[in-house]
C-alpha cells in the first residue's frame, strides 16, 4: 500500500505544496490535501454535520506509512493540521475501532517554512500523539523554500527522511 502524504496548508500550491511534491518525486505515495475537506473544529458533544474527517482517517487507517506535512505558524502547525490532530484524538472517545487500527502505523513529520530554524518542538504534538494512538512516530525533518526553490540540500535531506 503507498504511503499518504496528509498536507495542512491554507495554499494548496504553495511552499508547502512544493515540499510535499519533492516528497512525491521520492516516494509513489498519495495526497490527501487537508484544504480541500471540510474539517470541522473538535466538539465536545461529536456533533459533525457534513463533515469529512471520517473519510480522511478511514483512508489513514488503510496505509502503513503517514507523512504530515505542515507549514511552520507561529512556532507550530498550521490551524488546518490542529484541527484534524485535535479530531483523531478524539477517535478515541467515539471510534474506538477506526482509532485501534492506527496502532502500529508510522508517523513522520515534515514542517516548512522560509527560515532554517523553525524553533523548538514543533514535533512535540505530533509525537505525543503519535505516543496517544499507539502508532510509531519515525521522525521530524524540518524544511525550507528559499524564494520559490527547494534548495538541493532540502531535496537531498527529504529523501532520506522519506524512504528510512
Amino acid at each position: 500500500m503507498k504511503p499518504l502524504i496528509i498536507q495542512g496548508s491554507s495554499r494548496s500550491n504553495g511552499d508547502t505544496g512544493k515540499i510535499v511534491d519533492e516528497v512525491k518525486i521520492c516516494i509513489d505515495a498519495d495526497v490527501v490535501d487537508l484544504k480541500k475537506y471540510n474539517i470541522s473544529q473538535y466538539d465536545y458533544e461529536h456533533a459533525y454535520t457534513s463533515d469529512d474527517f471520517m473519510k480522511v482517517a478511514e483512508e489513514m487507517t488503510g496505509r502503513n506509512k503517514l507523512i504530515f506535512v505542515s507549514p511552520v505558524y507561529w512556532y507550530s502547525m498550521s490551524g488546518l493540521m490542529k484541527a484534524f490532530f485535535d479530531r483523531l484524538t478524539d477517535l478515541l472517545d467515539f471510534k474506538k475501532e477506526m482509532a485501534r487500527q492506527l496502532a502500529g502505523k508510522d508517523m513522520y513529520v515534515i514542517s516548512c517554512s522560509n527560515s532554517l530554524d523553525p524553533g523548538q518542538g514543533f514535533e512535540l504534538p505530533f509525537a505525543q500523539t503519535a505516543e496517544y494512538l499507539d502508532m510509531n512516530f519515525k521522525g521530524y525533518l524540518h524544511t525550507w523554500v528559499t524564494g520559490d526553490m527547494i534548495p538541493e540540500e532540502v531535496k537531498l535531506k527529504i529523501n532520506q527522511f522519506v524512504k528510512n
